[in-house]
């Protein structure tokens, strides 16, 4: 990244000086009286001159059989930084997949699960927003490491305060998929799918008195934060499949789904630590908050599709489906849904083939149906509350923003479609 020189930054407020008809001086252009023209600063090496490097280490073992095979993983990776301090980030990851049918074709199954560990160590603030300040006369470290707090440093800060700030974030991830068919018969087939995930993440932030002004430095301050994420669903299916004569097939599909997702967020934040050796606990903090969330969503669906094709010519399909979401509210949480649908591929037809040998492909559709989603916030059915700093007898008030509203119910659409489809 290429920034303007001392001189050239010099010459650019100078000139903006004049174009205002303004003489420079302290109260106006500090940047250019105050500070010592004899120390230059290369901003971009000091904030982002380091050399960052990544390592990569994947390991693989599969095998099997005709009818069983699986699959096994490992993987390391790590990314340092090019900003100043020991910054990185890290992952460490499994993997198994496993597939196996049977002898005869009925029984087919399908495992997947994954696991990653990330652990990112970095500086909790944006540096680089100081590659703005006048790149000379700024001593920023003392003989003895420590940051110098002078005149420069006090009136536009030390943009190396912030690597005195680590942020550390570590990230624990479980995904797992299973997947199983079972053929009784020829016409019947049962399907079961399934998942599970977890994702479990833990934050700190410090900020210790080392890293702060003398002018405005309070006591330490630190955050932590965690937050878990944990979903699973269950998918189970009926199929049936038939022939009537030689020309037509029935498909009968019946199926359901539950579906629940649940997130805690908890927040603690400390302040007034007698000491920077007692950032990493909250324990240590004279004065703590705490802010928290949770929400829990559930979904249960059940459905049927019926599908009739004659002779690749005339189809048929009608589908229907009953759906509960818990985002609404107690009288409209359930949901009917259906549609219906008729197709004639003429060019299939006989006498259309014969005397139209010009077409290669035409098809008339017609369809209706309705449709929905519960793509919306959870408990927005439900009175909500805002703290005020106000006080009602003695206690802390509450003014409410949302008020109950029982008729929150599903978003539907309905559609209405004709099409003739021709290839020539």
């Amino acid at each position: 990244m290429q920034l303007l020189s001392p001189t050239q930054y010099r010459d650019y407020r100078r000139e903006a000086l004049a174009n205002d008809g303004l003489p420079p001086s302290l109260s106006n252009a500090f940047d250019l009286v105050g500070l010592d023209t004899t120390i230059e600063n290369d901003w971009y090496k000091i904030l982002a001159g380091e050399t960052a490097s990544n390592n990569n280490v994947q390991l693989s073992l599969s095998g099997g059989s005709q009818r069983t095979n699986f699959s096994a993983g490992a993987n390391y990776y790590r990314e340092s930084t090019v900003f100043p301090g020991n910054t990185d980030a890290n992952r460490k990851a499994l993997s198994f997949s496993l597939n196996h049918g049977s002898q005869n074709g009925k029984f087919n199954l399908q495992f997947k699960s994954a696991y990653s560990f990330n652990k990112s160590n970095l500086i909790g603030e944006d540096i680089t927003a100081d590659y703005l300040k006048a790149p000379y006369g700024f001593t920023l470290i003392d003989d003895k490491g420590k940051l110098v707090w002078d005149e420069a440093t006090l009136r536009y800060g030390n943009p190396l305060a912030g690597t005195l700030r680590p942020y550390v974030g570590v990230t624990d991830m479980i995904n797992t998929n299973l997947g199983l068919t079972f053929r009784p018969i020829e016409s019947i087939t049962l399907i079961l799918n399934g998942g599970y995930n977890l994702l479990d993440y833990d934050e700190e932030l410090q900020s210790p008195r080392a890293s702060q002004s003398p002018e405005v430095a309070t006591r330490g301050i630190a955050s932590f934060g965690h937050s878990k994420t944990r979903t699973w669903s269950i998918e189970p299916q009926v199929k049936y499949d038939t022939r009537i004569a030689t020309a037509g097939k029935i498909s009968l599909l019946l199926g359901g789904s539950w579906q629940e997702s649940e997130r805690a967020n908890v927040r603690l934040n400390g302040s007034n630590y007698s000491s920077d050796g007692l950032l990493g606990s909250i324990t240590g903090a004279g004065t703590v908050t705490v802010t928290d969330d949770y929400s829990l969503y559930r979904y249960n669906a059940g459905f049927a599709r019926l599908s009739f094709n004659w002779h690749q010519t005339y189809l048929l399909n009608a589908s229907a489906r009953r759906d509960a979401s818990s985002r609404f509210g107690p009288g409209n949480r359930f949901a009917n849904f259906g549609s219906i649908a008729g197709g004639w591929v003429f060019s299939n037809a006989r006498l259309v083939a014969d005397h139209a040998k010009w077409l290669s492909y035409g098809k008339l559709r017609v369809s209706y149906g309705t449709s929905g989603n519960d793509g919306i916030g959870n408990y927005g059915f439900l009175d909500t509350y805002t703290p005020q700093t106000n006080m009602y007898q003695q206690s802390l008030s509450l003014f409410p923003t949302r008020l109950f509203n029982p008729n929150y119910s599903w978003e539907q659409f309905r559609k209405l479609e004709a099409a003739l489809e021709m290839g020539f």
